[in-house]
């Protein structure tokens, strides 16, 4: 994490917040419905194989996915152990630009436990999620 910034609405830091941000430097992946030809549904698919199981954050989550451009941004990856758990999984925030501030983004899900080989050749990125 590079920097967080919180603006509580009122003086309850364990209240309502009016603002606030995240700055994160990360392996990103950006992946577009448009030219992938792979819906996101419940599942994130790349060449019609199943990588990992999607959440969104909201019902909606699936028409926001289809009409917008999203990021895969890597949060967790883990390397195999033969004697514990021999597969590399990762999990990812999915993220949309934000419209209410440029250069931003919000998360609209998340991916639980995808085949980290999705994130080997991502480059890693600043990104600020509000």
């Amino acid at each position: 994490m590079l920097s967080t910034k919180c603006f509580p609405k009122t003086s309850d830091v364990f209240g309502e917040v009016l603002d606030g941000f995240v700055k994160l430097r990360r392996p990103v992946i950006f992946y577009s419905t448009q030219t992938s030809n792979q819906p996101l549904d419940s599942f994130l698919r790349v060449q019609g194989e199943n990588l990992g199981r999607i959440y969104f954050d909201t019902c909606d989550g699936e028409g926001i996915a289809a009409k917008s451009s999203l990021y895969l941004l890597c949060m967790l990856k883990n390397e195999p152990n033969i004697l514990y758990h021999p597969i590399r999984e990762a999990a990812a925030l999915i993220l949309r630009p934000s419209n209410a501030r440029p250069g931003s983004y919000r998360r609209v899900g998340l991916i639980a436990w995808c085949d980290a080989s999705i994130f080997d050749d991502a480059p890693e990125a600043e990104v600020i999620i509000v």
